[in-house]
């Protein structure tokens, strides 16, 4: 999904956005789960959640800032980028990430498959997260 084909979907599905150069700012959730999305344009930002279970992506927008959670669940993707800002919550469950960016910055958890059917918080060292992990 290009910029062009994200604008036309936001319009589309009248959810609000706004767009500042390069930037393409969605003003809400952003939920693409299940579409036959591969891609997205570089400097997203969303205000809320961006959900992309099930979809196929492989790779996620360098400058991707997401207000709230980034679930990434049941995708292709093998890494987070260095620059990405997640207010909330990361899931990657069913994903091929097995490792973090040093320094990654995110303000909720990390959430993974521990063991079947629960979800569990992880911690990569060098996290930056406003949480504190349970122990």
């Amino acid at each position: 999904m290009n910029k062009q084909e994200l604008i036309e979907f936001l319009i589309s599905n009248e959810t609000p956005f706004k767009v500042q150069g390069d930037t393409i700012e969605v003003r809400g959730h952003l939920d693409l789960r299940a579409l036959p999305v591969t891609a997205l344009p570089d400097n997203l930002r969303v205000t809320q959640s961006l959900l992309l279970c099930g979809t196929q992506v492989e790779r996620l927008p360098t400058n991707l800032t997401v207000g709230l959670h980034l679930s990434l669940s049941s995708t292709p993707v093998q890494a987070l980028p260095e620059d990405i800002q997640v207010s909330g919550d990361v899931y990657v469950d069913g994903t091929g990430i097995k490792e973090y960016p040093e320094g990654l910055n995110i303000g909720g958890e990390i959430f993974g498959v521990a063991e079947p059917d629960v979800m569990a918080p992880f911690y990569p060292e060098g996290l930056n997260s406003s949480h504190e992990p349970k122990l």
